[in-house]
């Protein structure tokens, strides 16, 4: 404290200003946060226990048994009447959320955005109640050009083949695009111009080969992560839905640079009546029209996506995923029962490992002790077993998560077959790693299929090679400033001028990073030469480009 009295009053000003401002970074992000996981704190439901067992627990799913509780007994408490008043409000932000309002909404915003005497007609419909909206649209009448050969070196097995380059604008219509004037320009440059070329009337299709049923182009997020692959999938079934289109009527064609999967990328032809095809590496011969066309922009930009980031109160059933779920039974020929957990009741219990010669990070250390103590522990009408989907067929994976009725494991890509559990169901979620609670991926899941939501933590990881370096940064700046000098000349004026505020900086982006869940790397892709210098094989197992690909497995 005497060494901080010496020092230039203007530097106490600024020193005392960065800390003042950290402290309120770090208020007003605690209280974003905050707010995200107290939704409908207002008028939450109060949960009645009978003894040991809950009754209601802030799940609108329960309200019909907890209304005939109360004509059974008028003696409950006043607040649990709290139920009636906001049902009403709940039942109808549900549906224009997930239900037959949402579908009626999206439909009403159609546009005609390319029409007049030509031979062509696009429909697009806006959906607004996102960040970025969605644009659906329909073409009828398309031609694709814009092909050109090119080749890409890369590590994957198809690394040889030559690739086809689609330039933006591969498809072409004959019609006029005056009505495009209601979508803004910039919408339409960062989200249909990829797609759609020239829109003129008189544009001199040609047409040597045509494909009469629906194509749907689509951009996934990732092919060998299986809840990305559903949520791909969830989003181009509800917007088929709002086109009334049959899934078997149609052909998935994928515009994206994912080379082709194992099993999820043939799972698409179980779910559509036309074998899926990736246009870079089969493409249609030129020249080919479509009579019609469906294209979205946003790969990955489903409704569970939405809904977790935009602070949906999370307590509606999701009866599109109820259809989906039938759907994809019924394409698996899968017998299921939604309202039946078959004796022995089983736990699965996932076991993530190292394959193939990929990292899994994620893991339990003591998964075998674990496995064994809980198998001891269990009544004569239980069972636990492993549960590896890697070692699976997709539906035999399906098939397994049908007739279990508790799954527990790390955060990860095997907890999304939450989605064909009977209802009522139980989710154990394990985090640890690079995953906290606050990453609501599979709860979610748990409240849109009325199953039940548990998570334990562990996070007594081993200090890696970033953090020491992390570390010996702050410790840099911080002792450039607080190191005692005997004199205090020009120099060490101007070395704290620099690391004041390179240090404030350092700390409010730390903030900010850790309270948004940001991904430095990709926001900064340079910075990960501070973390480690890539000399020899020293940054083998440092930085998220070891894990990329295994992130969610």
């Amino acid at each position: 404290m005497e060494y901080f009295k010496r020092l230039p009053k203007f530097i106490q000003i600024i020193f005392i200003f960065i800390l003042i401002g950290q402290f309120i970074i770090f208020i007003i992000l605690n209280n974003q946060i905050s707010s995200k996981n107290n939704l409908l704190n207002e008028k939450e439901i109060i949960l009645i226990k009978n003894e040991n067992e809950i009754i209601c627990e802030n799940e609108i799913i329960c309200k019909n048994k907890c209304e005939n509780i109360i004509k059974e007994n008028n003696t409950l408490p006043k607040s649990f009447q709290i139920i009636k008043e906001i049902d009403s409000e709940i039942t109808r932000r549900c549906s224009e959320r997930f239900g037959d309002l949402f579908i009626k909404n999206w439909r009403e915003t159609q546009i005609n955005i390319c029409s007049g005497y030509g031979l062509s007609h696009i429909q697009c419909y806006k959906r607004g109640n996102s960040p970025k909206p969605q644009l659906l649209c329909v073409a009828e009448n398309s031609e694709i050009r814009g092909y050109s050969p090119y080749y890409i070196a890369d590590s994957s097995d198809i690394s040889k083949i030559t690739h086809v380059e689609i330039n933006k604008g591969f498809l072409h219509v004959d019609c006029d695009d005056s009505m495009r004037k209601w979508i803004p320009e910039t919408e339409w440059e960062e989200r249909l111009n990829f797609v759609m070329g020239n829109m003129e009337t008189n544009s001199d299709i040609k047409c040597e080969h045509w494909i009469n049923h629906t194509v749907f182009w689509i951009w996934r997020w990732a092919e060998a992560v299986t809840y990305h692959f559903f949520e791909d999938f969830i989003t181009v079934f509800i917007q088929l839905l709002v086109l009334n289109e049959d899934p078997q009527n149609v052909q998935p064609v994928f515009i994206d640079d994912i080379a082709r999967g194992p099993q999820l990328y043939d799972f698409w032809s179980v779910l559509f009546g036309y074998e899926p095809k990736i246009l870079r590496v089969d493409p249609f011969p030129k020249n080919t029209c479509f009579k019609k066309s469906i294209f979205r922009m946003s790969a990955s930009f489903s409704i569970l996506y939405i809904e977790l980031w935009l602070n949906s109160e999370k307590k509606c059933k999701f009866p599109m995923l109820y259809a989906l779920k039938n759907y994809i039974f019924e394409r698996s020929n899968i017998s299921f029962d939604n309202h039946i957990h078959k004796s022995p009741y089983t736990i699965a219990f996932v076991k993530r490992e190292n394959y193939n010669g990929t990292i899994i990070k994620r893991t339990i250390p003591n998964y075998d002790i674990v496995f064994n103590y809980i198998e001891q522990k269990l009544p004569k009408n239980w069972k636990i077993v492993k549960f590896q989907p890697e070692k699976m067929t997709i539906p035999e994976q399906i098939q397994f998560s049908s007739n279990i009725s508790i799954i527990i494991g790390p955060h990860g890509s095997a907890l999304t077959y939450l989605l064909f559990m009977p209802e009522h169901s139980h989710l154990i979620e394990i985090f640890g790693g690079n995953r906290s609670p606050n990453m609501g991926h599979y709860k979610n899941i748990c409240t849109y299929l009325n199953h039940e939501y548990h998570n334990a933590g562990y996070f007594n990881d081993d200090v890696s090679e970033k953090e020491i370096w992390r570390g010996f940064i702050v410790g840099l700046l911080s002792g450039a400033i607080i190191m005692p000098y005997i004199t205090f000349g020009t120099t060490r004026k101007i070395l704290l001028l620099i690391c004041i505020p390179l240090l404030g900086a350092y700390f409010a982006i730390l903030f900010i990073f850790f309270y948004r869940d940001i991904d430095g790397n990709s926001w900064c892709s340079f910075c990960k030469y501070i973390t480690c210098i890539p000399v020899k094989d020293w940054c083998d197992n440092i930085g998220p480009e070891k894990h990329t690909k295994t992130d969610i497995q």
